[in-house]
């Protein structure tokens, strides 16, 4: 069976650092979040919810970079 991890599209050369936490702080999504978690008293489900896409928008920026 022969070698195929250079055929891979999602394969990369050379490993990269990516910050995710400076990422974060950089953003400005903390002080909304915490905003948000002091107008949305009550409301856990909506503030997972909002914390959950505020991660998955930032993984996804950082993979444009």
């Amino acid at each position: 069976m022969e070698h195929t991890d250079d055929l891979l599209p999602w394969t990369i050369p050379h490993p990269i650092h990516v910050d995710l936490a400076r990422s974060f702080g950089d953003s400005g999504m903390r002080d909304l979040l915490r905003e948000l978690d002091k107008t949305l008293i009550g409301v856990e489900t909506v503030n997972s919810l909002i914390r959950q896409i505020a991660a998955l928008l930032l993984v996804d920026r950082a993979r444009r970079r």
